[in-house]
């Protein structure tokens, strides 16, 4: 056991953590690996990193479900991503359709913890709107980042379209 990282003791105990993703985009993942998830640090500044969770629920981690996108969503967006997404972009994607359920040994030098990463480097405003928003029930306390690609042998299983229900609530 070491206490090398500012986010916490590192023992190399294996952690499992899930992933919640749309099914469309599982090809790729499949393919390449968990790689691409925006971390927002404040409103004009991004990061990569992949956003994991130890609660094997969608509900309530602010995913997007399938919903139309704005119009005000779109101009920002078309501004923030200088054009670069579909022109038919009119819904999020419903990232509830598939589950993806990984180890990582709590030792890898990239997974941290948000609450103590973000409080670190992001906007306080934004971080506190973050992690106190009604809708997420305390689910920001699961919530960890890999800063870095997760390869496809990490994966344990993938499940797609498992969930049924209202997941809104």
């Amino acid at each position: 056991m070491f206490l090398g990282s500012p986010f916490g003791i590192r023992t190399g105990t294996p952690m499992i953590f899930y992933h919640h993703t749309a099914k469309e985009s599982l090809p790729a993942i499949l393919d390449k690996g968990l790689m691409l998830g925006s971390i927002n640090l404040s409103r004009d500044r991004i990061e990569n990193g992949v956003w994991l969770t130890t609660s094997p629920e969608p509900k309530g981690h602010g995913l997007t479900y399938g919903e139309p996108v704005t119009e005000v969503h779109r101009q920002s967006l078309w501004n923030r991503c200088r054009g670069r997404f579909p022109a038919d972009f009119t819904h999020w994607p419903d990232k509830s359709t598939a589950r993806i359920k990984i180890m990582i040994p709590s030792s890898d030098r990239c997974l941290v913890r948000w609450l103590a990463w973000g409080k670190k480097r992001c906007d306080p405003h934004l971080f506190a709107s973050l992690n106190e928003a009604e809708h997420m029930g305390g689910a920001h306390k699961t919530w960890w980042l890999y800063l870095g690609v997760i390869d496809p042998s990490r994966f344990l299983s993938v499940e797609v379209d498992r969930l049924v229900g209202n997941l809104h609530g």
